[in-house]
């Protein structure tokens, strides 16, 4: 499947306006921005977010979309260092809402698959670092373009959690890039973390007696190059599939998972940023 960038894309929403000044929302981060597995015409949450907020305070809203598949961390920060459009997007706006880690995370698994599970974790540990570091900079300096902006990072998620739940270096991993993000947020003001990492992961699995039939049926509990051939067999044939991701790819949201996502997210931005003031 062809995903075509949305990269810098605007959308005026101009029905009802109450006050003549627009609300205007800078998505910034990877396919989770972009809108990849999303296969109704709402691209992912992006445009649900425009909705939710237009709907909540009656206001235009200008949605920019800089999401592009596959970029880890660094190249989010690199386009938010160098990209003109962006940068005056950002200067402008009200809302950061950022997702970044995903890829970051998956490419280092990939890489270091063969090695041994102390190994695997170092490399894990030093990918979460360099993460992190990368997460303070793009917050820093989406500051220094505007002080008043309010930051909302969507968490990552374990895609792969309803069909190998067994796998802790996939669930540990995830958790430990999700509290490093955390911590970057904690450390500043104006940034709000929204926690997608239970009900994306666990898909509709989502109690006590589900999640331990699922541990139970799972037959892989560690990462290597055969658990991955295994894996690749369970995703093709495994009838018990997470509600909430796609069925082309297992990995990304589909429209029920979108919902979900921009479910928390709004109710973090109702809650965190004056959007009627």
């Amino acid at each position: 499947m062809t995903i075509t960038p949305h990269a810098g894309t605007d959308h005026d929403t101009s029905a009802k306006k109450v006050n003549s000044k627009p609300i205007r929302v800078v998505a910034l981060g990877d396919s989770l921005t972009e809108g990849v597995g999303d296969t109704t015409s709402m691209d992912g949450y992006p445009t649900r977010l425009k909705n939710k907020i237009k709907d909540y305070t009656h206001n235009s809203v200008v949605m920019s979309n800089f999401g592009i598949s596959g970029e880890r961390s660094d190249q989010i920060l690199n386009r938010l260092e160098h990209n003109y459009k962006l940068r005056q997007r950002v200067r402008s706006a009200k809302l950061l809402v950022l997702t970044a880690g995903g890829n970051n995370l998956l490419q280092t698994l990939q890489k270091n698959v063969t090695d041994n599970s102390s190994e695997l974790a170092l490399k894990v540990n030093q990918a979460n670092v360099t993460y992190s570091n990368n997460i303070k900079n793009i917050f820093s300096g989406a500051r220094k373009l505007n002080p008043d902006i309010k930051i909302f990072m969507i968490s990552i998620y374990n895609p792969f959690f309803v069909y190998f739940p067994n796998v802790a270096t996939i669930n540990s991993s995830v958790e430990a890039f999700n509290t490093s993000a955390q911590n970057v947020i904690n450390s500043g003001e104006n940034a709000y973390f929204v926690n997608v990492n239970k009900p994306l992961s666990e898909g509709q699995f989502d109690t006590s007696d589900k999640l331990n039939e699922l541990k139970q049926k799972s037959k892989i509990d560690t990462l290597n190059p055969s658990s991955l051939d295994k894996a690749q067999s369970t995703l093709n044939n495994n009838t018990e599939k997470n509600i909430y991701l796609s069925d082309n790819d297992h990995f990304h949201p589909n429209g029920k998972g979108y919902d979900v996502m921009t479910k928390y997210l709004f109710e973090s931005i109702k809650t965190n940023a004056n959007l009627k003031k």
